[in-house]
């Protein structure tokens, strides 16, 4: 969304291929993960970082924002703060235990 000077507010026509069908794959996706741990990678100085997470959320499809709410104890919360990018990694029902 974009907002003027004059406070109307224009949606934004994103070029992101994740949403160029108009978010309904990663809606689907997305839609299947009711609850389950998650793996947040990041890398930070060529390093990789990681951690373990049960908190997560869709905020929106277009554009795609999600968000995960790592504990305030993990060493790795900031350092993948601090990177700018991550990739969350949903774990399948099998591979959990």
């Amino acid at each position: 969304m974009t907002q003027t000077r004059d406070s109307s507010i224009t949606p934004e026509v994103s070029t992101d291929p994740v949403v160029r069908d108009g978010g309904r794959a990663l809606r689907d996706d997305l839609g299947h993960f009711t609850s389950g741990v998650l793996i947040v990678t990041g890398a930070v100085g060529g390093q990789p970082v990681s951690l373990t997470c049960q908190s997560f959320s869709s905020l929106s499809i277009n554009p795609p924002i999600v968000m995960f709410c790592p504990s305030k104890a993990s060493t790795s919360r900031q350092p993948i703060r601090t990177s700018g990018a991550c990739c969350i990694n949903a774990l399948a029902g099998a591979s959990s235990s």
